[in-house]
């Protein structure tokens, strides 16, 4: 049978616009020669992403020259936004420069991506302010990037601690913008400077249960990585049925990305409660993206119990990441088991002494009529676990033979574009 109305949600996991394979070049030498330089940087800068933020981070001061010098006949667009990225990612301190050439490049995208990527550092958008571009940037030349970062970071904190509700929405974007991850030293050095300077607690307020203010703040408190406590008294009020769903999701995505036994035995125990209503995809998702082999046993058994399409692909993605294994359809249920059994010698002794559960699977099937689970397929592109796409589909409960129209879902199924950044 045919379900009309059926919507793919395409989530978006580690794609980062005119980077490719990023990740998945094998290290190599660092050239030798000049020439051999220029060519790496210049002529393939798109395909060289990684070893081209290896070269600017031992040898900056001669990337930057020939960058530099080279920028005016660099024809590809994709080509000079890679090499921003590079420069920024990789620390180089001249990245601010080179901003400034992207700042004054004649091309609108190449200016925007600067503009985008300058607010890591000025904390405010200068797209439609070039003469404030200008007064910032003379006011940080000769200063030490790590201080341009961390005394920028403490102004635009306690601006937004001060700020009423409509200047909030709008610093909030710039928030969203900001990198705070383990990806490089200056993402550190910015995420340290907001937590001292009071960021989580200017966020707590917005993040009342069961509905925030703006989930934007979910995402933002995502990428600031906060610590046990504050999850555990802000965001977990948040996973509960009383919220919406894609408030729920937000708040599971937070539990996934934490490195801690608690976080993810709290994650699968949320999916079994849920599993298998249409809401058990938003905690499935979350755990695929956690790094905790304590799991292994626990996804092995459910999927054990539950072998269906679905199933398999959220897990197995989990399960790939895991343990390194290949996964596809002939490596069921019964098969990890057999892995697992003959495998698990190989882990640290608290990952082994896990006890193997036992899953009981409530059937899918409501009173009323079929059910129909949200459908989450895992899609890889060129089988790198890094360059991974989600196709989501809302649940559906049809008739019965006995019915002539579908019954209402329990939830209301929310659309739009979800994406996910491999570097957080």
């Amino acid at each position: 049978m045919r379900v009309r109305g059926t919507v793919l949600i395409l989530a978006v996991m580690g794609l980062l616009c005119g980077v490719r394979d990023v990740g998945a070049q094998a290290k190599s030498p660092l050239p030798k020669d000049r020439a051999a330089t220029i060519d790496q940087l210049i002529t393939r800068a798109q395909d060289a992403y990684q070893l081209n933020l290896e070269l600017s981070k031992a040898r900056p001061q001669e990337t930057f020259e020939i960058v530099r010098d080279n920028w005016k006949n660099i024809a590809s667009i994709p080509a000079k936004q890679t090499l921003l990225y590079v420069f920024v990612r990789s620390d180089n301190p001249h990245l601010l420069e080179m901003l400034e050439l992207g700042a004054n490049d004649s091309n609108a995208t190449v200016q925007y991506l600067s503009y985008d990527l300058l607010q890591n550092f000025a904390y405010r958008n200068f797209v439609n302010d070039p003469s404030a571009y200008k007064t910032w940037r003379n006011s940080v030349v000769g200063k030490p990037l790590a201080e341009v970062v961390a005394s920028g970071c403490a102004a635009f904190v306690a601006q937004y601690v001060k700020a009423d509700d409509v200047e909030r929405t709008s610093l909030l974007n710039i928030l969203m913008r900001l990198e705070f991850g383990d990806t490089n030293e200056l993402a550190k050095v910015r995420r340290r400077a907001a937590l001292d300077a009071g960021i989580l607690t200017g966020l707590e307020k917005a993040l009342e249960a069961p509905v925030p203010s703006n989930p934007t703040v979910i995402y933002v408190v995502r990428n600031l990585q906060p610590d046990e406590a504050f999850i555990k008294r802000t965001i977990l009020p948040l996973t509960t049925k009383n919220s919406p769903q894609y408030i729920r999701f937000a708040a599971a995505s937070i539990l996934g990305t934490v490195k801690s036994v608690w976080a993810s035995d709290m994650l699968f125990n949320m999916l079994m409660e849920d599993y298998p209503s249409s809401d058990s995809w938003i905690f499935m998702q979350a755990l695929s993206q956690a790094t905790d082999p304590h799991l292994i046993p626990k996804m092995i058994a459910l999927l054990e119990a539950d072998d269906s399409q679905e199933t398999a692909q959220g897990l197995g993605f989990s399960l790939r990441r895991l343990t390194g294994n290949k996964v596809d359809r002939l490596h069921d249920g019964g098969w990890w088991h057999i892995w697992w059994d003959r495998n698990k010698s190989d882990f640290p002794e608290d990952v082994r002494t896990v006890p193997y559960p036992k899953v009981t699977v409530r059937k899918s099937l409501e009173a009323n009529g079929f059910f129909i689970r949200r459908r989450a397929e895992l899609h890889l592109l060129g089988e790198d676990p890094q360059r991974a796409y989600w196709l989501l589909c809302p649940a559906y409960i049809g008739p019965t033979t006995a019915q002539t129209t579908p019954v209402a879902p329990p939830h209301k199924p929310t659309f739009g574009l979800i994406v996910a950044l491999a570097d957080g």
